[in-house]
């Protein structure tokens, strides 16, 4: 048989698992058996292109506990100093710097409250092309030609 851990660590733990004998009940044994906390940290969407200045939204799922608080935070090799690789509310916007940082690989951290040392991340690429800020108009009636302006 396999013994199957609570989803949340008991009170008390660590918690005694004993085995009986089918074919004599008198013989038995047991061990105490510890539950250990395991908190798993997602980070949705895992990877990111991002516009200079564009903003992506963000959202940890932390398993293993009934705290789904997370401290978010922007990392990379380029981020040296505070705002250089942007930027991100504690509600998981992230705001992407005016340029692509040198290197442009950016990790985007949610790190649990209820064990600091628990994180997910979700890679973030600044846009380093060309984007298309607008176009107008959106739309136009079947078979109708019609100029378009693009910024």
């Amino acid at each position: 048989m396999d013994y199957v851990a609570p989803a949340a660590v008991p009170t008390p733990d660590p918690v005694t698992v004993r085995a009986v004998s089918v074919a004599d009940v008198t013989k038995s044994g047991a061990s105490q058996v510890t539950i250990i906390n395991h908190v798993l940290v997602t980070v949705l969407p895992e990877s990111a292109l991002v516009f200079p200045l564009g903003v992506q939204r963000f959202v940890a799922t932390v398993l293993g506990t009934d705290n789904q608080n997370v401290v978010w935070q922007v990392q990379g090799a380029g981020c040296s100093a505070a705002g250089i690789c942007g930027a991100i509310t504690p509600a998981g916007v992230y705001t992407a710097p005016g340029g692509a940082p040198t290197p442009d690989a950016l990790q985007v951290v949610a790190i649990s409250s209820e064990d600091p040392s628990q994180s997910g991340s979700a890679n973030v690429t600044i846009s380093t092309g060309v984007n298309i800020l607008t176009l107008h108009p959106a739309s136009v009636y079947a078979g109708a030609a019609n100029g378009f302006t693009l910024r």
